[in-house]
């Protein structure tokens, strides 16, 4: 598991919320909501990546049942954060581009919960790994969403 990439995802949340902070006063139901999930969805992160800190995936991580079921948790916590983050309603015009990516990031949160999960049941370190590619994808449009943000100052 790549620490480093759940760690720049979390400073990319506290970025986001940063610029979304400012000067968007007009749709503060929206923004509300958003910032609320966003906050959700990086404490469920948070709480992931203290399950997986100095913990290296291998055949003896995946036989131990505590850990597993311990991680399964938090991927249930990541998969709700997703849902809501991608679920808000009354989307205002200008922020449609951002509520999609947040759309496209609850596929991928439901991408990533999948294959971490079968990883686990499966003891596949590969769909472990595909994972954190789907981490990845996140982060990209956690960045695209930054940019959205910052574009509508």
């Amino acid at each position: 598991m790549n620490k480093k990439r759940l760690i720049r995802l979390l400073i990319l949340h506290v970025v986001f919320l940063a610029v979304l902070g400012c000067g968007l006063s007009a749709k503060s139901d929206y923004q509300k909501a958003l910032q609320e999930n966003l906050n959700a969805y990086a404490d469920a992160f948070l709480d992931f990546a203290g399950a997986m800190q100095d913990v290296e995936i291998n055949a003896n991580t995946l036989n131990d049942e505590v850990w597993v079921t311990d991680v399964k948790t938090k991927l249930d916590a990541i998969q709700s954060a997703g849902n809501a983050l991608g679920s808000i309603e009354d989307v205002p015009e200008e922020y449609v581009v951002i509520d999609d990516l947040m759309k496209l990031i609850k596929l991928e949160t439901t991408e990533l919960v999948n294959n971490f999960n079968q990883g686990l049941d499966s003891e596949d370190i590969g769909m472990i790994e595909t994972a954190v590619g789907n981490m990845d994808a996140v982060q990209g449009y956690l960045d695209q969403a930054a940019d959205q943000i910052e574009a509508l100052k």
